[in-house]
């Protein structure tokens, strides 16, 4: 009886074939039972789909030795003379002689079914079963494969909402990213919606991301994260203000333009007592708990929107910073959606209103989930709107007074009690959005040089304070100084932007607003 000789000795092969599955298994980051348990499963499906529907192939594990051996568990045995000058030399993969069954079991009879060390190597020499090695190998990376999109599934899909670091791999031709998870194999999908314009990416950075949702299967990335999206802003939150991770303020819905302006609708719980500062708890003192905020969002404008149940109440808070005289549902809207949102007939103020290409009315409308067509006074009486006329004025006596404020004299911290609310900082915007426009109307031919000359003055006026502060009175001179900045731009976005028809007509203000009074020269 002939035997057929292996391509290498048993020994040999089983060496290999432990070093090739422990690789697997540290590449992989995969345990090594499971890997055995994908190369049972893979070669069987192989084996019997190609050559036996039988066979049962087994590979087992000696750590001892470092030899992983295989075999087929339902070996037939046969004649001796089966064995007999065989040119297929994947026979003995399938089949036993007698003879050499009885070794190990003396009972054994042709026809059992036994188990039997095998060497899968001999169908490298078999020209009708060349190439189930390659189909072998080839199952096997696709078993690897479906199982690491189990565990991804399983670990991530409770993740989603929290927040990874990552490593940005590798850019794509519509402005995503392809990242890797820190300390794991996982790859991960950065869509560049979930990117805001302003930042510059490069590969190798490391980014701290929100795990937005995590696919079972997928060809590409399983995970889709995102850089600028609201549950980063939501996440942020929650670390910074105690009182929203307490249950005291629930955020109620978050709406942002990343990058730009993000506003968050946000109302007290059951929790809080009735005295409890809403708005104070979320902006902290001098600021410094939104502004930690702002600045983990890369410096990103937040707004903080209390929410109401009145539909009209809640659409004039999430305006913010415009000032609105009213709110007024249109006609024949059965979903009561629709609204006009009256300004004053003031070009400064509709233009806050709005926002730069209409950045402000659009994040109030989405956070309201409502349809926003903002209209000035005077345009609302032509349309012969009926609305509550009483709160035209009233801001300018408010804002007179917020300007009218003299500087403390003091030694000690500066603002160290100054109760920062939303309300009193929108006063202070608008403070100074009044007085540069009472400036504009009764010096219209002046060019910012002399706005500067003015201001200078002012910050002059500052230092002779009797305040030995040196460190308060250069922040006031630096937020001036800021503030005329800011507004400069704002003018710039009054000329560039709302000159185009579309971008005005959008918010029914096509014909309302005049710049004829704007000279190009004057902004310059």
């Amino acid at each position: 009886m002939s035997k057929i000789k292996s391509p290498t000795n048993d020994k040999d092969y089983s060496k290999l074939l432990y070093k090739s599955i422990k690789l697997y298994s540290e590449t992989t980051k995969l345990p090594l039972e499971k890997m055995i348990e994908i190369f049972n499963e893979e070669t069987t499906k192989i084996i019997n789909k190609k050559i036996d529907p039988d066979a049962v192939i087994l590979f087992e594990v000696d750590e001892k030795k470092e030899m992983v051996n295989s075999y087929n568990a339902n070996c037939l045995v046969v004649e001796d003379e089966e064995f007999e000058n065989l040119d297929d030399a994947s026979f003995a993969l399938f089949n036993i002689s007698l003879t050499d069954a009885k070794k190990n079991n003396k009972n054994v009879q042709v026809g059992d079914w036994v188990k039997t060390k095998i060497n899968l190597n001999v169908l490298a020499e078999d020209p009708e079963h060349k190439n189930v090695l390659k189909i072998i190998l080839q199952s096997l990376i696709h078993g690897i494969k479906t199982f690491q999109k189990t565990v991804i599934f399983e670990k991530y899909s409770k993740l989603i909402g929290e927040k990874i670091w990552v490593e940005c791999t590798s850019k794509n031709n519509d402005g995503s990213w392809n990242v890797k998870v820190k300390d794991d194999n996982a790859t991960a999908h950065l869509p560049h919606q979930m990117i805001s314009k302003n930042r510059d990416i490069q590969p190798g950075q490391r980014l701290e991301v929100v795990i937005e949702d995590v696919k079972e299967t997928s060809k590409l990335s399983q995970i889709r994260v995102s850089l600028d999206s609201p549950k980063m802003v939501e996440k942020e939150l929650m670390e910074n203000i105690p009182e929203i991770a307490e249950g005291l303020i629930e955020i109620v819905k978050i709406y942002r333009s990343p990058g730009e302006r993000t506003k968050v609708a946000v109302r007290k719980t059951n929790k809080s007592e009735a005295a409890f500062d809403l708005q104070g708890a979320i902006i902290g003192a001098q600021g410094e708990r939104i502004k930690k905020v702002s600045e983990k969002l890369n410096n990103e404008r937040i707004d903080i929107i209390e929410y109401s149940s009145d539909i009209k109440q809640y659409i004039i808070n999430a305006m913010s910073p415009g000032k609105i005289v009213d709110v007024v549902a249109k006609k024949n809207d059965d979903k009561n959606k629709h609204y006009y949102v009256i300004v004053e007939d003031d070009n400064a103020k509709l233009t806050v209103a709005i926002g730069s290409k209409g950045i402000n009315v659009k994040l109030a409308s989405n956070l309201t989930e409502t349809f926003l067509d903002v209209k000035s006074t005077k345009a609302a009486d032509e349309l012969g709107l009926i609305y509550d006329k009483s709160n035209i004025g009233k801001l300018d006596a408010k804002v007179e007074k917020v300007v009218e404020r003299k500087l403390p004299k003091r030694k000690s911290r500066p603002f160290e009690t100054t109760h920062v609310t939303m309300a009193s900082f929108d006063n202070d915007v608008a403070a100074f959005e009044l007085e540069e426009q009472e400036t504009l109307n009764m010096n219209s031919d002046w060019d910012f040089e002399e706005l500067f000359t003015k201001y200078n003055e002012k910050i002059s006026e500052i230092n002779k304070v009797e305040d030995n502060d040196q460190e308060l009175k250069e922040e006031l001179v630096k937020e001036t100084k800021q503030d005329i900045e800011d507004y400069k731009k704002a003018k710039k976005v009054v000329i560039e932007d709302f000159k185009v028809d579309s971008d005005l007509a959008n918010f029914g203000l096509d014909g309302d607003i005049d710049l004829s009074e704007f000279d190009d020269e004057d902004w310059n």
